[in-house]
């Protein structure tokens, strides 16, 4: 992962709120710059412009987060790895995934057993 980008922890945490989805996620990267714990993304989070993520709490993403370390957990448990758009191994293809209206809708986390490679 570059620096600056948002890590794994933070993708899942904001993968949990509603209304937040992949191009969401992307387009908070320079808002979220260098963000890589939940108190930091709490403490930014009260900056951001959009007032539609505006109407998310602090308490709203804290519980997202606890959501995020148990599927973090539970992949773990069963030997499922993840990786983000922002890893080095993520498949270029799938940075540019098409929705079915055409439009580019990225996959952003992907999951995995077994060697990545």
């Amino acid at each position: 992962m570059e620096s600056g980008q948002l890590n794994t922890e933070i993708i899942l945490t904001l993968q949990q709120l509603k209304g937040v989805g992949s191009k969401t996620i992307i387009g908070l990267v320079d808002d979220l710059y260098n963000v890589s714990t939940i108190d930091e993304l709490c403490h930014k989070w009260e900056t951001l412009p959009s007032k539609k993520l505006q109407a998310i709490t602090i308490k709203d993403l804290r519980e997202a987060n606890s959501k995020a370390h148990r599927i973090m957990r539970l992949c773990e448990e069963e030997g499922i790895g993840i990786i983000s758009y922002f890893d080095k191994q993520f498949p270029i293809m799938l940075r540019h995934c098409l929705g079915e209206k055409g439009k580019e809708e990225p996959a952003i986390l992907l999951y995995y057993r077994g060697n990545l490679k």
